[in-house]
């Protein structure tokens, strides 16, 4: 079944970048509810995959749809929720996710982002199915997306920042503290993620990269390999601490984590759930938003 679920959501998601591991562990978990529809045949055509009371999944195959397929699939998701105790449901986003939202070419929330280059395959105006059904954006004043950029020889020649007196090195584990305490004064939301020792392992594929004024850590970004598949890097959870920000500091590391990933054999660089600004600031390095998406929750009367 779950292999069957990972082939429906490759098919109805050709755009979404998850790795197989990944997908496969969410789809498996054993508190997931599944409600599907078959064809004539008996094989699973459409199917809807609810986790408390968020629908990881909803999807039906090309040749099936508008017939009434998808809506009876979220009706059974949202009663489903609301018999199991919820008065709220989402689509996407919950313990863990396949798609951060609902995957959508028009910007949710209306405003100005730059650096962008949707993947030709998203639906047109996927937000309006959900919106005659009752959904609303969660993310009221920000957009979610994912962004990507091919990672080539030629993003070795871009030009990287001045910043006197900050110097560029990857964390060791004796830096952990100092990495933390950096972190905390900038983005406390990131902290668990640094705590991660195996980042600060010096045989480990992924990095921590630390700008140091001094002996004062005052930036740091997470620079990992393979994360959604083969070839496919990514650079994320950027931070700099409040003092020093306005110094190019944050561009600077972008375009070394950038430039590690090419030199160490990845051809992609991947950034997922990622939200407002941040279209500007990885932009720098060369990376473009790919996909828009509808936070998509409703209230369960």
């Amino acid at each position: 079944m779950k292999h069957t679920l990972l082939a429906l959501f490759r098919r109805n998601f050709p755009f979404a970048r998850r790795e197989e591991e990944t997908a496969l562990a969410i789809l498996e978990n054993p508190e997931n509810r599944i409600f599907v529809h078959k064809d004539d045949q008996e094989t699973i055509v459409g199917a809807a995959v609810v986790h408390k009371n968020n629908v990881l999944l909803l999807c039906v195959d090309e040749p099936f749809r508008n017939r009434g397929i998808g809506t009876k699939l979220l009706t059974e998701a949202e009663a489903h929720v609301k018999n199991v105790g919820y008065t709220e449901i989402t689509i996407g986003a919950g313990d863990d996710y396949l798609c951060p939202g609902v995957p959508v070419k028009e910007m949710p929330f209306e405003e100005i982002i730059e650096n962008i280059d949707l993947h030709p395959l998203l639906p047109e105006k996927n937000a309006s199915y959900y919106i005659r059904r009752g959904y609303i954006h969660a993310w009221g004043d920000c957009n979610c997306f994912d962004m990507h950029m091919p990672l080539t020889k030629g993003l070795l020649s871009k030009k990287e920042f001045d910043t006197p007196g900050i110097l560029y090195r990857f964390a060791r584990l004796s830096d952990i503290p100092a990495v933390l305490d950096c972190v905390i004064a900038a983005h406390p939301d990131f902290a668990d993620y640094y705590r991660e020792e195996d980042s600060y392992e010096p045989d480990s594929v992924n990095k921590i990269l630390i700008a140091l004024d001094g002996e004062l850590v005052v930036g740091t970004l997470m620079v990992d390999f393979e994360t959604e598949g083969e070839g496919v890097g990514s650079i994320g959870c950027t931070t700099v601490r409040p003092s020093h920000q306005g110094r190019k500091i944050a561009a600077n590391m972008i375009l070394k984590g950038a430039k590690y990933l090419y030199e160490n054999g990845m051809r992609e660089g991947f950034l997922g759930y990622t939200y407002s600004g941040l279209d500007k600031l990885y932009g720098i390095a060369g990376y473009r938003v790919c996909a828009f998406y509808f936070m998509a929750k409703k209230l369960l009367a």
